[in-house]
């Protein structure tokens, strides 16, 4: 039985969501192909109020001609990741390009079907959801977004904010966490003062007081990736983050919280 003509499915590269249905609205966050989401609200000229499967994160996108799903589908989880910084894919025989981290729903032997739309693929794929991480895993798919420009409300290697850098990267390494890093700051367990850290865990900062701001991933003592004009490397300490070049502090730490255990070697 179909599902409730709700439940749709992200067939562009990257669809924006914006604060308020105009594009010169701010855009909060981005669905990314094969991303599943729920119509909650219709407003006139196309614009629809959406809610992610994956995270619950809400924003309004532009979409003409939503591409709907049964519920089976919808709900799928563990399906394996476009694993190339671009990939190939096909819609109805329609070839086009889609980034890193891309969902692959349904697919079998390089054919999916979602809805009444026939996808196939024959690129790489990562599938997250078979592999513990560990910390070569954590390294090298970070490093993938190195130099990828600062977006506001972006989330994949053409552009993405802080948090969205954690998600995406967490995501394929099979850990999902929240979108914003406030959210993510509250999900994970703190670590204790004194207590070491280690490679994958999360770092905040705030610029001197109220909820985090900011959020990087550390690669072991003395050093995060995170993303602040840029994926890059800095200098990690007790205090915060300084430029590598420079010394500079930028952010100052507010704690560091563990979502998982790293795989023994």
């Amino acid at each position: 039985m179909s599902s409730p003509a709700t439940q749709a499915i992200c067939t562009l590269p990257v669809l924006p969501m914006r604060a308020s249905p105009s594009h010169g609205s701010e855009m909060v966050s981005e669905l990314i192909f094969g991303e599943c989401y729920e119509i909650v609200r219709t407003q006139a000229g196309n614009w629809h109020r959406v809610r992610s499967a994956e995270d619950g994160y809400e924003g309004w996108s532009f979409v003409r001609h939503p591409s709907w799903v049964e519920e089976s589908l919808f709900h799928t989880t563990g399906e394996p990741l476009a694993g190339d910084w671009i990939n190939e894919a096909g819609l109805d025989g329609q070839s086009f390009m889609v980034p890193l981290g891309s969902r692959l729903k349904g697919l079998q032997e390089g054919i999916a079907r979602w809805g009444n739309i026939h996808l196939t693929y024959q690129g790489r794929q990562i599938v997250a959801a078979d592999q513990a991480p560990d910390q070569d895993r954590i390294r090298t798919i970070a490093s993938q977004f190195l130099n990828s420009s600062y977006l506001w409300g972006g989330k994949t290697v053409l552009g993405l904010d802080c948090s969205g850098f954690t998600q995406t990267v967490y995501r394929l390494i099979g850990t999902r966490i929240s979108r914003d890093a406030w959210q993510q700051f509250g999900e994970g367990e703190q670590l204790a003062g004194g207590e070491p850290a280690s490679c994958g865990d999360l770092a905040f900062f705030n610029q001197g007081s109220g909820k985090p701001t900011h959020v990087g991933i550390i690669l072991e003592h003395g050093r995060i990736i995170h993303c602040s004009e840029k994926v890059r490397v800095d200098a990690l300490d007790s205090v915060g983050i300084r430029l590598s070049e420079t010394g500079e502090l930028t952010h100052r730490l507010v704690g560091i919280c563990r979502y998982f255990r790293l795989r023994a070697d």
